[in-house]
């Protein structure tokens, strides 16, 4: 799937803006890993988003979506998570569906949610697919939540330090995000594209 810079960026700012806010609020702001809680204290106080986390009675398995945002009628918004996610699956998916409610756009939303999930599912899967709004910002929401968890300035910092031999085991404990994703987020071509947008 291909992402226009200007989006990229501006989920790559609010990202920013809200580890901003982060760094003056948190007392663990100095940790590696960044509070998910905190975040979503901050999308109540700072944002004035009104947000429930519910935990839903099924469990992750073999699904591919493990998470959900709901905006409702009244301005509020409630995520729901799959349950039996590990520890480090839950904050990512608890953080990239808080990113969803940062980054909310009426015209990035889904009534069909069964056709959303099969554009979502084939989007993640298939290089040069080109989905509808509401899919692409899936990815701009995975992109705001891993430049929280862990920043791209932190993986510049990570690479030069790793001499090309890369411990990605440790870096997904240190930062409490799943493994996958610091593999793919610290991949040439992934490093190449931000390289792009943040310079």
């Amino acid at each position: 799937m291909r992402l226009s810079d200007t989006d990229v960026r501006y989920c790559l700012d609010k990202a920013k803006e809200l580890t901003e806010q982060y760094e003056t609020y948190s007392r663990a702001k100095d940790h590696c890993q960044r509070s998910v809680d905190d975040l979503a204290w901050l999308c109540g106080e700072y944002l004035r988003k009104s947000v429930r986390i519910y935990d839903l009675k099924l469990a992750a398995d073999e699904m591919v979506i493990r998470g959900m945002f709901a905006a409702m009628h009244d301005g509020s918004y409630e995520i729901y998570l799959l349950s039996e996610l590990g520890d480090r699956e839950r904050r990512f998916v608890k953080c990239k569906e808080l990113f969803h409610v940062i980054l909310d756009d009426e015209q990035c939303r889904s009534m069909d949610i069964y056709a959303h999930v099969q554009l979502a599912a084939a989007a993640f899967s298939i290089d040069d697919n080109s989905p509808e709004s509401p899919v692409a910002w899936e990815l701009l929401a995975e992109i705001a939540a891993m430049e929280f968890l862990l920043p791209y300035s932190e993986r510049l910092k990570i690479l030069a330090a790793s001499g090309g031999n890369v411990d990605y085991a440790d870096i997904a404990r240190r930062y409490g995000v799943p493994q996958l994703y610091v593999e793919n987020y610290l991949s040439d071509a992934m490093m190449a594209e931000f390289a792009k947008v943040m310079n």
